[in-house]
């Protein structure tokens, strides 16, 4: 049975399953404090490889087979909603939910997964170092250019990416440190931020971005 967590916000239920440890939305209840009719049409309209089925229980305890949505085809309903709610609406999934599910370790990321990443960033670190970079902002400024390559938001912080997301900043950063490892040639700020796009380019053709950024998971096998 996969986890289901109930949440209830402006007198709505709203449940949540974890599934291999990441949330995913039931798509009825999203869609009705959304206000958005039809919810099999609004799913059809979503990444499919976001979509999948859950088995949960509804208000009269009955167990059901639910479609349910992770979290960027959440976002993509939210924007679609006219109704004033919807703002709210995500500010409570992304202050208030997700960091529930998190601190109760139902959402996490692995350390083993998190100490590697760690790990690599160290090593990508005292290259850069080695090839000329001095100034602390050049380095933020080298970290926004490995998020932007591999498609993260802006806003986005480490804590808050999935695994496989933890997965290929980190394949990225193992990549390029090993680049300037062997390169001398590179130096300075504007040579490495160079090799680093050229690097992101070659990491997302030989994996698949779009699967380790949204997630893809099979029909999950319930009991």
């Amino acid at each position: 049975m996969d986890k289901q967590i109930k949440r209830i916000f402006s007198d709505h239920e709203i449940r949540v399953f974890v599934i291999k440890e990441e949330p995913y939305f039931s798509v009825l209840d999203v869609c009705n404090v959304l206000g958005l009719k039809n919810s099999r049409e609004q799913t059809s309209r979503l990444k499919k490889d976001g979509v999948r089925t859950a088995y949960g229980f509804d208000k009269n305890n009955i167990k059901r087979k639910l479609v349910v949505i992770n979290e960027p085809n959440l976002y993509k309903l939210i924007f679609r909603s006219k109704k004033d709610e919807a703002e709210k609406f995500q500010d409570w999934v992304y202050e208030e939910v997700l960091p529930s599910i998190r601190k109760t370790g139902k959402y996490s990321i692995p350390e083993k997964i998190k100490d590697k990443s760690t790990k690599n960033r160290n090593f990508l670190t005292s290259e850069w170092q080695a090839h000329g970079v001095e100034k602390p902002h050049q380095f933020v400024q080298l970290t926004l250019q490995e998020y932007k390559q591999l498609g993260f938001g802006k806003d986005k912080r480490k804590k808050d990416m999935t695994r496989g997301e933890i997965l290929l900043l980190s394949a990225l950063e193992s990549m390029e440190a090993l680049k300037l490892f062997d390169n001398m040639d590179i130096n300075g700020y504007y040579d490495c931020k160079n090799s680093l796009i050229e690097t992101a380019k070659n990491v997302k053709q030989i994996t698949s971005k779009d699967k380790y950024l949204e997630t893809n998971i099979k029909e999950v096998k319930n009991d």
